[in-house]
């Protein structure tokens, strides 16, 4: 928390007969230990007579940011412990069970991955929770969610260092009608395995499906164009990329600049940014099509101070 210093205001009372007058005499203003910090003042004096209504005391402000207030509802869950998730019509009947990442198609239906459960849930746009996976009986933690915008393909990853696919079934009339999905199961999640050996960690790069090697994949993301998947790994900081047409060519992103430590997650926008989280650095990094990582936002230091990009502290 920053230091905050607030100056004495000051007060004279001035009484007159047969009138009872109050005179306010302000001086000083309040200030932070922080950048543009907020300045504010009043006219002086103010008069004010008994039994007289009171006019409002404006005070005059500068750099005092606006707020914004937004409304949070729950969306789905009704917060009771799901180790053994229900369905329903009602999302708000619904339990889940430690919630690690989330993806939204382009229908409006919301994809929910729960970590220790192994299980992906689906809320549909019209808000029925089902699950679309249940490979609990198989010991499987998830850890990141992500689509192919293009083809609707689901993909997800699996901290013992395996990456994923679940193919669209209905990807022909994809996006103009919903995705479908089969499977999959305890039995045959194996055949669904994209990337990666479950079980077995490693490095290996520059190399296809399943012949490549992950260290504890996370969080990762699909590229505008749906060509490339980014997927992070916590254990090796690195960025590996996907080739998202057979045989899935595996590499990992040649980086300069700031070390990234432990990254959490990564978003890859439009132009092919990619933003990383750390939640062990407390920043957020930015690694440009070039390769250069930059601290995008915080400080390094943990808090929860707003700011202008690497003066906030996450």
């Amino acid at each position: 928390m920053p230091t905050r210093f607030l100056n004495r205001h000051h007060a004279a009372f001035v009484f007159f007969y047969p009138v009872f007058l109050l005179a306010i005499l302000f001086c000083g203003q309040p200030t932070e230990a922080i950048a543009q910090a907020p300045t504010v003042s009043y006219s002086s004096p103010k008069l004010y007579q008994i039994n007289t209504a009171i006019t409002n005391l404006t005070p005059t402000a500068t750099n005092v940011p606006a707020l914004t207030f937004r409304n949070v509802t729950t969306y789905a869950g009704s917060g009771s412990d799901g180790s053994t998730p229900t369905n329903n019509a009602n999302p708000l009947l619904a339990t889940f069970n430690d919630i690690v990442s989330l993806v939204m198609d382009a229908k409006g239906n919301m994809y929910i991955a729960e970590s220790y459960n192994g299980r992906i849930r689906k809320v549909a746009a019209n808000g029925t929770v089902t699950t679309l996976m249940d490979i609990s009986g198989a010991d499987y933690t998830l850890k990141g969610i992500a689509i192919n915008s293009s083809t609707g393909d689901l993909y997800f990853s699996v901290v013992n260092h395996a990456i994923y696919r679940i193919p669209n079934t209905n990807s022909a009339n994809y996006p103009t009608q919903d995705p479908t999905y089969s499977g999959p199961t305890d039995a045959n999640v194996s055949s669904y395995l994209m990337a990666g050996l479950r079980g077995t960690s490693g490095t290996t790069d520059n190399a296809t499906g399943t012949s490549a090697r992950f260290n504890a994949p996370l969080g990762m993301d699909v590229d505008a164009n749906s060509q490339y998947m980014y997927v992070v790994e916590s254990v090796n900081n690195k960025i590996r990329k996907i080739s998202l047409t057979s045989p899935f060519e595996v590499t990992t992103i040649t980086t300069s600049g700031v070390a990234i430590s432990q990254p959490d997650d990564v978003v890859v926008d439009a132009t092919g940014v990619l933003y990383v989280t750390s939640a062990s650095a407390n920043v957020v990094y930015r690694i440009g099509t070039d390769g250069v990582v930059t601290n995008f936002a915080g400080s390094g230091t943990a808090g929860y101070l707003d700011g202008q990009g690497t003066a906030a502290r996450l």
